[in-house]
């Protein structure tokens, strides 16, 4: 599966990998994790950035939905899914 995550930071996760964030993302709750979809998101569906990563992620590690659901279904973050040490 291919996921998307759109950043200003592209170059700093290609270096060292994806990091945690915390943040509201359309909600009122304090969300953590890093925020993947099934589709490079826009500034009209609440991602912000100049580039965007496209990520091949096993199946058995794939993320759970989880998180804002108001712009699409798509929207998942990853940390949430397999337990698996692979992933």
């Amino acid at each position: 599966m291919i996921v998307y995550h759109r950043t200003h930071a592209a170059d700093e996760i290609l270096a060292g990998g994806f990091r945690n964030a915390e943040g509201h993302y359309m909600t009122s709750d304090l969300q953590s994790g890093v925020w993947v979809a099934d589709h490079p998101l826009d500034e009209n569906e609440g991602a912000d950035g100049d580039r965007v990563l496209a990520v091949e992620v096993p199946r058995r590690c794939s993320p759970t939905t989880s998180g804002p659901t108001r712009t699409t279904k798509a929207r998942r973050r990853a940390g949430s899914g397999s337990s698996s040490p692979e992933c």
